[in-house]
């Protein structure tokens, strides 16, 4: 009788201990399975704020993301790897914005004193809607310590920028009156990155034929001898001349065809090849004080190290002209000369930078359109060709007409359901074929501004190849194909 007792107790044991264990065991499955249904419930919300292309959509997204961390905080049994994944989740989407703003505050912070009043306005414009949007991001993005604090940076800046203001119209006058009653009188030097652009301002002068040598074909080889034999060098602010020979940007034409020109920067010395034909062409610049390399050792003592020479070469017989400039420099009268056309000069240097100053006034195509540039601000009345006007400061750009109320690109539609940026205000360059552009995307196209120096075409088939030239337009194909009457030449 005992024994069946224990036996009946063992058994209701061990079914207690199944049941508890079942149960603990639903219970842990079930607690995973939630953990796992709201883990993929913030994937989801993390792929819908990288989905969408709107800061206004991310914004809300953010905004759901945070409600749904708040309904699960409130629950009584959490999970830690939940609450981890949210707040990783949730900082990574604020610092979007965080990220976004600091570039928007950066981007119009004055850093060059020189600026334009112009400019300090339209940097100041999109400040206020930066603290607007700030304002409208509140304590979803920011802590309210964080959301005071950057309140107080933008409007710290705003001040800063519009003191700025004052300080500019002050210095702007006294260099103008510098430049005007100091002019500076120095020689002219050879600047190779000018003319690898087409400008030869710092080529001009008086050049002499010192040294020639070519191939006798008598078993000797190449022969210097002193003096000239050939045709004259020629040199204007865009052309360089050599009997049929003619340099242009970066063209080389023989008399009969037309060959692209391939330059080489080399130890203080600057050369231009064609490789594309059956006579090949050599031009090597070599400014005073740089010694001629790979010409010999017979290389007459006419040629003198100290002046600036140029070397053309052609393969027909090996022949070689040495020409040098009589002096190293230009005479005064020649520099200021040479200083009033620079200051008309498009230097594609400085505007590769963002300073159009060699660019300062009237700019005005075919069609009536014009551009005014001021320093480092360039003002379009028709800047995509879509009759949108448009500002470029340094390589930032504003279509007032695409902007949003907080004076940034407002959101487009663009295929289906998408939407994009109306612009890109940061600008992108790129330079091909020796044509430079600032380019910023266009809902299906893209916006090209191009500037091309005296002596350069790019793909236009027509216009003046001896006058600096700037084309904007809006296009999916060459940023310089395009008809005569859209190029801007400038007119005052």
């Amino acid at each position: 009788m005992k024994r069946k007792v224990w036996i009946i107790i063992i058994i209701v044991l061990l079914v207690i201990i199944g049941c508890t264990w079942g149960y603990t065991s639903f219970q842990k499955q079930h607690k995973e399975a939630q953990i796992t249904k709201q883990l993929n419930t913030i994937q989801t919300e993390v792929k819908a704020f990288n989905r969408v292309k709107s800061d206004s959509q991310k914004l809300t997204t953010l905004k759901r993301m945070l409600t749904s961390a708040d309904h699960y905080h409130q629950k009584a049994n959490q999970s830690t790897k939940v609450n981890q994944t949210y707040q990783l989740a949730i900082s990574k989407a604020q610092l979007y914005f965080k990220d976004q703003n600091k570039e928007v505050l950066k981007a119009n912070t004055i850093q060059d004193k020189s600026v334009s009043d112009a400019t300090i306005q339209t940097k100041n414009r999109r400040l206020n809607g930066l603290l607007t949007t700030v304002k409208d991001q509140g304590t979803t993005v920011y802590t309210k310590p964080a959301l005071k604090t950057i309140t107080n940076q933008v409007k710290e800046t705003i001040k800063a920028n519009q003191q700025q203001a004052t300080n500019t119209a002050t210095s702007s006058s006294v260099e103008t009156e510098q430049v005007t009653t100091q002019p500076e009188k120095k020689s002219i030097a050879m600047a190779l990155d000018e003319i690898k652009t087409g400008n030869y301002q710092s080529l001009l002068g008086d050049w002499q034929e010192v040294a020639v040598s070519f191939n006798r074909h008598d078993g000797k080889g190449n022969i210097w001898e002193s003096g000239s034999r050939g045709d004259g060098l020629t040199i204007t602010a865009n052309q360089i001349k050599n009997g049929p020979m003619t340099i242009i940007g970066n063209t080389l034409n023989d008399g009969t065809d037309s060959h692209k020109l391939t330059f080489g920067d080399k130890a203080g010395y600057l050369t231009a090849d064609t490789n594309d034909a059956a006579v090949i062409w050599n031009v090597s610049f070599y400014p005073k004080g740089v010694a001629l390399t790979n010409w010999g050792a017979d290389v007459p003592t006419t040629v003198d190290e100290n002046k600036d020479r140029l070397i053309i070469r052609t393969s027909n017989n090996n022949y070689i002209e040495v020409f040098q400039r009589d002096g190293g420099s230009t005479t005064q009268t020649t520099v200021d000369d040479e200083k009033s056309e620079i200051k008309q000069s498009m230097a594609l240097d400085e505007v590769k930078v963002g300073n159009y100053k060699s660019l300062n006034g009237t700019w005005q195509n075919g069609m009536g359109n014009q551009i005014t540039v001021k320093n480092e601000t360039m003002q379009f009345t028709d800047i995509t060709s879509n009759k949108e006007p448009g500002t470029i400061t340094g390589q930032q750009l504003d279509i007032p007409g695409s902007d949003g109320p907080d004076g940034t690109p407002k959101e487009v539609s663009y295929i289906g359901d998408s939407t994009m940026k109306a612009y890109k205000q940061t600008l992108i360059t790129e330079e091909y074929n020796g044509v430079f552009s600032l380019k910023s995307t266009l809902p299906g196209a893209m916006l090209c501004v191009s500037f091309l120096p005296k002596g350069m075409m790019g793909d236009l088939s027509g216009g003046d190849v001896n006058k600096d030239k700037i084309i904007a337009v809006g296009t999916q194909n060459s940023p310089t194909a395009v008809e005569a009457d859209q190029v801007y030449y400038k007119i005052s």
